[in-house]
């Protein structure tokens, strides 16, 4: 660390994306001696992972048809991402309110049990990952 007696600051320039930058230089020196950068944006919160309670699975009657899932806590705005058997892959905007639907790939008799993975990705940053395992019905 320097120790400046008669410091002072030459220069102050507002960056791009809300930075500050300043050079300070002492009374005896001929050329700014430090410089200092500084962001004025505050950090964005990590995203949390969506709970398997926030999320339901709804099945066809009679064990044949497209699977929906339905979920009520993403960020609203966020993308939310589904991966089914490690394979399939479908997406999902959350609205206002953080709701989200999607329609799963079917592949025959929709009883199965189903390996979920979901996460949600918004300005940047993705969640951790949940992984649900469905039921098997009938």
């Amino acid at each position: 660390m320097r120790n400046f007696t008669r410091a002072s600051i030459i220069t102050g320039a507002v960056l791009a994306a809300g930075a500050l930058t300043f050079s300070a230089s002492a009374a005896n020196a001929s050329a700014p001696v430090d410089t200092v950068s500084a962001s004025t944006v505050a950090p964005v919160a990590p995203l949390p992972a969506l709970s398997e309670s926030g999320f339901t699975l709804l099945y066809p009657l009679g064990g044949v048809g497209d699977v929906e899932i339905v979920g009520l806590h993403a960020q609203p705005g966020a993308t939310v991402t589904i991966v089914q058997d490690g394979t399939a892959t479908v997406t999902a905007k959350a609205d206002e309110k953080g709701g989200w639907h999607a329609v799963l790939p079917t592949r025959g008799f929709t009883i199965k049990a189903r390996q979920l993975a979901i996460s949600q990705s918004l300005g940047g940053q993705t969640s951790p990952v949940t992984n649900y395992t469905s039921p098997r019905l009938g």
